[in-house]
């Protein structure tokens, strides 16, 4: 094999294996993420424990979220 051929070859190689390897998780994102599971997860408690005004405020938290997945993009 040639010697530019070599070099493509371990570049794509390369390019492969940074491309699998999965991102720095940013801290900042991290909380936010863990603070958006613990509230939902509140609210499937007080649903399941049969609160009678769970529903209206996660439609609301639905709206939120919506809101700022598209104002995101």
């Amino acid at each position: 094999m040639h010697w530019k051929a070599i070099m493509q070859t371990i570049s794509k190689r390369v390019y492969r294996i940074e491309a699998s390897r999965p991102s720095i998780p940013n801290p900042q994102a991290e909380k936010a993420l863990t603070a958006i599971i613990e509230c939902l997860d509140g609210l499937a408690l007080r649903k399941s424990s049969g609160d009678p005004n769970v529903q209206e405020e996660i439609k609301l938290i639905n709206q939120l979220l919506r809101a700022q997945l598209t104002t995101n993009k």
